[in-house]
């Protein structure tokens, strides 16, 4: 709908800084935590599986320990994308769009944290971020030394560049994607 590449989406559409696309990216908070998960809406920080499947599970946390170490500054919400700023390099980079509310639940310091501006809509950018020709951009710039264990500087994610089609057609584009999503779920009964 934007285009089929990246080259061709930025020829194409108004381009910005990923950091210009969001109010903040920012870094979460690890704590020493339980192995269990949260139980009753109490203090736990969200764990990696929670974002690398593509899709958000809230329910994949570890409790915390302490739970006077909450940092509400740190809490996710709805419409936040978390990005995997550490992991192995296939899955380092991989998003998610938080899409519904949370409790108590921290991102840890290995995920980022982005919230949209009111010009880009966190779905068409989430969406973005996951299309092969960005995530290979992101996962290039990450660096590490091993292997093992890739990790994303906040200084280069938030330089690149993300095309921007106008808000209305990021709109049908959500709609469409919808309506994609309840034929599927439709077919699969």
């Amino acid at each position: 709908m934007f285009g089929s590449s990246k080259k061709e989406m930025v020829d194409k559409w108004e381009t910005r800084q990923l950091i210009s696309c969001v109010e903040s990216i920012e870094s979460g908070k690890s704590l020493v935590c339980n192995t269990f998960p949260q139980q009753n809406n109490e203090p736990a920080i969200l764990k990696l599986s929670s974002i690398s499947s593509g899709h958000f599970l809230p329910g994949e946390n570890k409790s915390m320990v302490d739970s006077s170490n909450l940092d509400r500054s740190k809490l996710v919400s709805k419409g936040d994308i978390l990005l995997t700023r550490k992991n192995t390099p296939e899955l380092v980079g991989l998003n998610v769009l938080v899409n519904q509310d949370t409790q108590n639940l921290m991102f840890p310091d290995i995920i980022f944290r982005m919230h949209p501006k009111s010009s880009i809509k966190g779905e068409y950018l989430s969406m973005l971020l996951m299309t092969k020709d960005f995530l290979s951009e992101i996962q290039a710039i990450s660096h590490g030394s091993s292997k093992s264990m890739s990790n994303i500087p906040k200084s280069k994610l938030a330089e690149v560049i993300i095309p921007i089609p106008p808000i209305l057609l990021q709109h049908h584009f959500i709609e469409q994607k919808l309506l994609i999503d309840k034929s599927k779920y439709c077919y699969l009964e």
